[in-house]
């Protein structure tokens, strides 16, 4: 939680289309709400240097037939192996998934290490210095039980976001995909020794790193995402990038303007 006016907007559950348009609608009130009163909010995934900054935590569940398919009463974690699956899937594809998750070059000013950024690649009960959590609030709920993927900002759009994971989840439970342990550890606190003896791994640092990532790694969209798509997509953010890169800024003038 960051100071400067920051606040948390939960959404109760819905179907995926149904909570995107919910996700437009909120943004939209709470800018127009603000410019009424001569405010500015800002969704802005890092607006302030040295506070945490403004995710876009996405809860996620699969059902079939009226059942919750990530539900198993008699694991201990109440956490299904087709969820399992589902988890593997995420991390396998998160670095890649970065680019549509999280699709700005101040994005990657949120994921660094000591701000509560889910930068480490893994997953764990109930453990919010992992990228996935399952939480843990009421045991014997079919209806509660759920994945949060932690990764994504507020300058995502929700629909590209949403369909990027449910078929990197798809793909992991079409591949079955082991996702390892669950990190019960507080990750942040870890050695790198520590982290490197578990395969955790971190998530791209900038928007460019995710970009390659998502070049690399992009089989798994394209079922719905069509090529030229992901081509236009890839080409548009990193001239982005580019900019962004050849643009001097407030900090370099008054860093290097006496150089």
């Amino acid at each position: 939680v960051a100071t400067s006016g920051q606040s948390e907007i939960n959404l109760r559950y819905g179907e995926m289309t149904e909570i995107a348009d919910a996700v437009i609608t909120i943004k939209n009130v709470v800018r127009v709400k603000a410019k009424r009163r001569n405010k500015v909010a800002t969704f802005m995934s890092k607006p302030i240097f040295g506070d945490n900054a403004s995710a876009m935590h996405t809860h996620q569940s699969i059902w079939k037939n009226e059942t919750n398919i990530m539900y198993d009463p008699n694991d201990k974690s109440q956490i299904s192996q087709t969820a399992r699956y589902y988890i593997g899937g995420l991390l396998e594809h998160s670095a890649a998934l970065c680019a549509i998750t999280n699709p700005t070059t101040n994005s990657y000013k949120r994921l660094v290490p000591n701000f509560e950024a889910p930068v480490n690649v893994c997953w764990g009960i109930g453990n919010r210095s992992a990228a996935i959590r399952v939480p843990m609030y009421l045991r014997n709920q079919e209806k509660s039980k759920r994945i949060e993927y932690r990764v994504p900002d507020p300058t995502a759009n929700i629909y590209l976001l949403e369909s990027a994971l449910l078929l990197a989840g798809l793909d992991g439970i079409s591949k079955k995909i082991d996702p390892g342990d669950p990190i019960e550890q507080n990750v942040y606190k870890m050695s790198t020794e520590e982290k490197r003896k578990h395969k955790i791994g971190t998530l791209p640092t900038s928007l460019k790193s995710a970009l390659d990532a998502l070049q690399s790694d992009r089989g798994f969209l394209e079922n719905v995402f069509t090529g030229d798509f992901l081509d236009a997509y890839t080409q548009l953010k990193f001239q982005e990038h580019q900019a962004f890169a050849q643009t001097p800024t407030a900090w370099e003038v008054s860093m290097y303007a006496d150089a």
